[in-house]
């Protein structure tokens, strides 16, 4: 349930063209004094070069130059871009990157000692170098490009890039191969390739990874074409690097625990010997010198392992360099909102942009920022009466939920309010987010753990469980879906079912006693349902009249409704001339209804009205109590 997938009004859209908002800059606040940078940190992906006099690294989203004996470093990229992936050519004189400067990440060429850098790849898919070919004529780089229509692999836009080859004078680039194969680097003849492969979707970064997911090195034969798979291991093997006689290859893996160096003979491949012994953090991003000088980061350090020696040591760098960018930057947030929650009186817009929830006029384009926290907060939306806000923040090592209320009477919007009081609602262990009131107020639903549907009552405090979670999986936060109905007795959910992986709509009663019922049984993708004319009708996606695209990258989906009454069904196939004639009776019946009741008294003597109306915001009118909704399943 994401709130609002569905854009607002045309007021409330170009409100939002008008709404600048003055935040202080995250990346500029990272970028450290001189004095800090004496001993800095998240050095990262170091490449020695092929005589083991100097390491390249990325640091900032800039590369560096530094001895291999440690000392002060050199900027060598000055682009305000993110540069990133240094590789050396054979004879040290040409260093290969990606930057996104272009706008995706592209393969560049500049001289090892700096200078111009030169662009080598155009493609609108992210490329990556991972080394020069033996001669030294071309770069090696990972991009997702295009496969070739034998490959049994199913094509992902991520994280199964094929390998191609670029010539380093620049000129079309050649696919190499169209399997994965990260990592890839020759041996000095041209004769072997050593690489890791990619079997799926896996995060690369993940630790202590155990299944038949988990990254293996290989060895790929340049004349007969074959593969041989050289690491066995259940876990993660990564990163090879020829030894300097070419008979074995280094390479990272975590049969010990967490990521170290190893040594395999290529002769021996099940017998590898351990090189390092770090026990807390893991060893990245291993690159080694025509010499076998093995250079690696590790806890945001490089460290070296020098030939012939049994331990690595940690290298002593500096960098000494002023601010690129100012400590403050006042963006304009009107192209980073998220989310957006409209006020009952649509006076007022809520929204979160970077992480943080702001409020503005939708009419006058004024913005006041709810919260100033340095953890993100989502998930944002209005109570029925406008005076407060609920929203999720990743506060205290898991996701929570928050109010944000109006504190004054006399202040009737959030924009121009003097004080705004914020209290928790939930906090826990568990992962609670995506709330949205109840109708009446008097409750909120979320989603705690990621797919466990359930309802707090304001007052009182209790949960209960509507959904438990063994109905739905999630593949990242936020991906689950509700909605109130409008009385607040039920929900339309998606779930999981039990029997395909494929999503359907469903029916639940918000008490938490009821069955599921599954309400579309299509054998297709069913998701995001809504209620409508006054919870007589629901509104929803699918793909079941929808072209597929092949490799399980989805399908077109096409808006469907269904009814919940003969009623309301019998009302929308009525013609326009139809439609009018019934509007009238009922307007006529309501003006009827109203002028019997407008001289009536209760049982006091007090007329309608004159009761202390609450301080509610301008425009806004409460909702009459809503008749329950009526469901005629057959």
């Amino acid at each position: 349930m994401n709130n609002h997938p569905i854009p607002a009004s045309g007021r409330a859209l170009s409100a939002l063209a008008v709404v600048l908002i003055a935040v202080l800059a995250i990346g500029a606040a990272a970028t450290a004094s001189p004095a800090d940078n004496s001993k800095p940190l998240w050095m990262r992906e170091p490449a020695i070069s092929p005589d083991g006099q100097t390491i390249v690294f990325r640091y900032l989203g800039d590369l560096w130059r530094v001895p291999s004996e440690g000392g002060e470093a050199v900027r060598l990229t000055v682009n305000a871009a993110f540069d990133t992936s240094p590789v050396w050519s054979p004879d040290g004189s040409l260093l290969a990157f990606a930057s996104d400067r272009y706008g995706n990440f592209d393969v560049f060429l500049m001289p090892a000692a700096g200078g111009s850098a030169t662009r080598l790849t155009f493609n609108s898919a992210a490329d990556a170098p991972t080394s020069f070919t033996s001669d030294g004529g071309n770069v090696l780089f990972s991009s997702t490009r295009v496969d070739d229509p034998a490959n049994i692999e199913y094509p992902h836009p991520r994280a199964l890039p094929e390998l191609y080859s670029v010539p380093v004078s620049g000129g079309r680039p050649t696919q190499v191969l169209t399997t994965p194969a990260a990592d890839a680097v020759y041996d000095r003849a041209g004769k072997r390739m050593a690489y890791t492969d990619r079997k799926g979707l896996e995060d690369l970064y993940r630790k202590h990874h155990r299944s038949s997911f988990a990254l293996d090195v290989w060895l790929y034969d340049v004349a007969s074409g074959e593969h041989a798979k050289l690491t066995g291991f259940d876990g993660e093997d990564r990163e090879p690097v020829w030894t300097p006689d070419q008979k074995g290859l280094f390479f990272l893996s975590e049969r010990d625990g967490t990521f170290n160096v190893w040594r395999m003979d290529l002769a021996d491949p099940d017998d590898p010997v351990q090189l390092t012994r770090h026990t807390r953090h893991p060893a990245r991003s291993l690159s080694g010198s025509d010499a076998g000088d093995l250079c690696y980061s590790q806890d945001g350090e490089i460290w070296l392992l020098a030939s012939g020696t049994s331990e690595p040591r940690k290298l002593e760098i500096s960098i000494i360099a002023g601010d690129r960018e100012n400590p403050a930057e006042y963006l304009a947030l009107n192209k980073r909102i998220t989310e957006i929650s409209i006020s009952p009186a649509g006076k007022e817009m809520a929204f979160v942009a970077r992480g943080e929830v702001f409020v503005c006029s939708i009419e006058h384009g004024l913005t006041r920022r709810i919260t100033d926290t340095p953890q993100q907060e989502r998930s944002v939306d209005f109570s029925p009466d406008g005076r407060s806000l609920i929203y999720a923040g990743e506060r205290g090592g898991s996701w929570n939920l928050y109010r944000a209320d109006i504190a004054r009477d006399e202040d009737p919007f959030f924009y121009s309010a003097t004080i705004i009081d914020e209290t928790p609602v939930l906090e826990s262990n568990h992962e609670t987010f995506q709330p949205r009131w109840s109708p009446d107020g008097g409750e909120i639903a979320f989603i705690e753990d990621r797919t466990t549907l359930r309802v707090i009552e304001v007052d009182s405090g209790n949960v209960r469980t509507v959904v438990p979670g063994d109905r739905n999986y999630s593949y990242a936060d936020g991906d689950q879906w509700y909605d109130w109905s409008p009385d607040g007795k039920w929900f339309l959910v998606t779930f999981l079912s039990p029997k395909r992986w494929s999503d359907e709509v469903g029916l639940v009663p918000s008490s938490g006693k009821g069955e599921l019922i599954n309400l579309t049984f299509s054998g297709y993708e069913d998701s995001a349902p809504r209620w409508a004319m006054k919870g007589e009708m629901m509104f929803w996606f699918s793909d079941r009249n929808g072209l597929r695209r092949h490799g399980g990258g989805g399908s077109q989906h096409d808006v469907f409704a269904s009814f919940f009454t003969e009623k309301a069904w019998d009302r929308f196939r009525l013609s326009e001339a139809e439609l009018e004639l019934a509007k009238l009776a009922e307007d006529n019946a309501e003006k009827a209804e109203k002028d019997d009741d407008k001289g009536k008294k209760d049982e006091k003597g007090e007329k309608d009205g004159d009761k202390k109306a609450k301080k509610l915001p301008s425009g806004f009118t409460p909702p009459e109590p809503m008749d329950p909704v009526k469901l005629d399943l057959d």
